[in-house]
């Protein structure tokens, strides 16, 4: 428990608690929904349930677009062998519907994701009139698409789609691809419990099981050298050593430890149930159960305790939680609030005093429909950080909210203006040979990180040595910032004896990463939740 450190606060509740307690039971309920999501204008909801798609319209590809966490609003555009094009918009879960009239086979799918990544896939036939054909949209599909595209480059095929047809695309050269990564994925596959299918054509859903956890748990990056590709896929996990291979070699499979394999569907499941618990709260309450003296005695209690007494910290807890009670709060929804003033998030108790400030006079009924009307979406996946992002669109606002999973208990944790915890940082080789024969721990030397995102990043980078303290190193790293798409300076370091690791956390500049737990005692689990984005 992190020390209370809100005395001016709580005496502003106070004070207008003898102002006007109706009010204050109105911006209350508006502050505890708002304090979930930590900002001062957003408030959280449950994730709406998926959609039944669309009906299919003929002749149509459909799919999914995710990296993890679904592509929601993403363009999805497609180019055919003869320059068409077409376009469609993901919807909230990443599914999209895209006509295929008039195209002609090979049609090549490409999106561009917020982070500045281009993602691809290919369709090397297309659907009869009145019938629709799955084509997904991930980082595996476009590792498949890059082992039959020249040099690995699938976008040379957008500025000239006229040579997808001479380069021989085929149904069969896209298969052999899929063994391929098939190949390099299957320890994954098996230690996640699933059976191989087809990334480009098994439909699936972004919501953190089958298809969309293997993307949950796999790094991938394709580069280029010469006339040929240099491919690479590994376990997100830190520490993790990955399958590489070049032209037309065939792959190893990839090292996987079982017990670092990440979950996110439960957890999911938490952060959903805690957001719709506030949406519930804030239809049930009643500003007329409000036991306004008891309200006012307690705002007395508030003004005159002295913080710095012995034991003052409970007492304001015990206080807090009979205010919220005679707010006429239920009961869970004071524990929950409290959690999160406890929670050591930077923003969560400032955000609900600013609200109880804020909202004076407001309207109970329309604040209620405002938080029923409130949206949420996954924005962003991080694993390899322990972090998981919600895009919160409330009353024309949107802010993003990070949570620090751990397992089955995520915790809530800052609120910012912009989308944090991008996965920029991805390895890059920069060799200068490539081709079959070369050894693996070739290709690992000489991989350099970028940021392969839009914009500048601040990022952490230290090693972790799973041997030794657990990462100790860390303690005491200092962050660094990057350029859009440029290159770091910081190689890959070869996995040995100790398993030494680069350990990333990367922020959307000009937040930076912040250690937030330095606990070494589970050197698989512990960095992963070490750093957390915040206003510098």
């Amino acid at each position: 428990m992190r020390k209370f450190d809100v005395p001016d606060g709580l005496a502003a509740v106070g004070a207008a608690a003898l102002r006007s307690t109706r009010q204050i039971a109105v911006g209350a309920l508006l502050g505890l929904v708002a304090a979930c999501g930590g900002g001062g204008e957003d408030a959280g909801t449950a994730p709406p349930a998926a959609a039944a798609p669309a009906p299919v319209a003929p002749g149509t590809i459909v799919g999914t677009a995710a990296a993890g966490a679904a592509l929601a609003g993403a363009q999805v555009n497609a180019v055919d062998a003869a320059g068409r094009t077409a376009s469609a918009v993901a919807d909230d879960g990443g599914r999209f519907s895209l006509s295929a009239s008039g195209l002609t086979a090979p049609v090549l799918l490409r999106v561009d994701t917020e982070d500045g990544r281009t993602l691809t896939s290919l369709a090397t036939s297309l659907p009869a009139d009145g019938a629709s054909q799955t084509v997904n949209v991930t980082p595996l599909t476009h590792l498949v698409v890059a082992q039959i595209a020249p040099a690995g480059d699938p976008l040379r095929w957008w500025s000239s789609p006229d040579s997808m047809r001479a380069a021989g695309v085929t149904p069969e050269r896209i298969e052999q691809a899929e063994q391929a990564v098939a190949k390099a994925t299957a320890p994954l596959v098996g230690a996640l419990g699933q059976t191989q299918a087809s990334f480009v054509s098994t439909p699936f859903a972004a919501d953190g099981t089958g298809m969309d956890q293997l993307l949950d748990n796999v790094d991938v990056s394709v580069s280029s050298v010469g006339d040929n590709g240099v491919f690479a896929v590994r376990q997100v996990a830190n520490g993790s050593t990955p399958s590489v291979w070049s032209g037309a070699a065939e792959p190893a499979p990839m090292p996987v430890d079982a017990a670092r394999v990440v979950s996110l569907s439960v957890a999911n499941a938490t952060i959903a149930e805690s957001y719709q618990s506030y949406k519930d709260a804030a239809a049930q309450f009643d500003p007329s159960k409000v036991d306004e003296a008891r309200v006012q005695a307690l705002a007395q209690q508030m003004i005159s305790l002295d913080f710095s007494a012995p034991g003052a910290e409970a007492q304001a807890l015990s206080l807090s939680k009979q205010m919220f009670a005679a707010l006429g709060m239920p009961a869970a929804l004071v524990d929950k609030l409290l959690t999160l003033a406890y929670s050591g998030s930077a923003n969560a108790v400032d955000a609900m005093l600013d609200l109880l400030a804020a909202f004076f006079g407001a309207d109970a009924a329309a604040l209620r429909a405002q938080i029923q009307q409130t949206k949420v979406t996954v924005a962003n996946v991080d694993p390899r950080s322990g972090m998981v992002t919600y895009r919160i669109e409330y009353n024309g606002n949107v802010t993003y909210q990070t949570w620090r999973v751990n397992g089955a208990n995520p915790q809530p944790g800052a609120t910012t203006s912009e989308r944090q915890h991008p996965t920029c940082m991805r390895s890059r080789f920069v060799g200068t040979q490539s081709g079959i024969g070369l050894p693996v721990e070739y290709f690992i030397r000489e991989s350099e990180f970028f940021n392969e995102c839009t914009f500048e990043v601040n990022y952490i980078s230290c090693i972790w040595s799973s041997g030794s303290v657990g990462g100790g190193s860390c303690s005491a790293a200092t962050s660094r910032s990057a350029a859009p798409h440029a290159g770091t300076g910081l190689r890959e370091v070869e996995a040995g004896p100790l398993l030494d690791q680069r350990v990333f956390t990367v922020c959307r500049a000009p937040a930076k990463p912040v250690l937030v737990n330095s606990s070494t005692s589970d050197p698989y689990i512990s960095y992963q939740a070490r750093f957390e984005c915040r206003a510098s």
